[in-house]
């Protein structure tokens, strides 16, 4: 299957190399789509944040707390049993640990969106209901603890480097 870049690479290759940055070989046009790309990320978070401020409810933490730990501690504890039956030696750094490896591929499997999300419920215009408030709730809740599970991460593959 021919698409994008390989097709027109094919038909017309000086003018995929003007169009597509990978085939200029430009550190340039990468810092520049680099931080196209980061800013609209950053809008897309600010008007996630904005559009759920004030969104959450005391009355809700039962709720989230148990989605919370069903929603991401059942995918991310049967990732980290059934991973090691997978080839992950492919995977390894410079280092060869497989602790580090095994969070993060099972943090990988566990992790939201919390923009998608909000945007979706957005579309649908159930962004103000009690159920976009829960898995809302439940999303932030999985994304601070799976940064902190990626710190442990981080930390335990940059101690061996050491």
């Amino acid at each position: 299957m021919l698409l994008g870049p390989s097709l027109l690479g094919r038909l017309a290759p000086s003018l995929s190399t003007k169009i597509f940055v990978g085939n200029s070989g430009s550190d340039h046009h990468a810092v520049i789509l680099g931080f196209l790309y980061n800013l609209g990320l950053l809008l897309l978070m600010f008007a996630s944040g904005a559009e759920t401020k004030g969104l959450f409810h005391r009355q809700d933490t039962r709720e989230v707390a148990w989605l919370g730990i069903v929603g991401t501690g059942l995918p991310f504890v049967l990732t980290l049993i059934l991973a090691p039956l997978l080839p992950l030696q492919l995977l390894m750094g410079a280092t060869g640990q497989t602790i580090p490896l095994l969070l993060v591929v099972s943090i990988a499997m566990a992790v939201t969106s919390i923009p998608v999300i909000s945007r979706i419920l957005h579309d649908l215009q159930i962004l103000h209901t009690r159920f976009a408030r829960l898995i809302l709730g439940v999303a932030v809740m999985e994304d601070v603890a799976l940064w902190a599970v990626l710190a442990v991460a981080t930390a335990l593959a940059q101690s061996a480097n050491v």
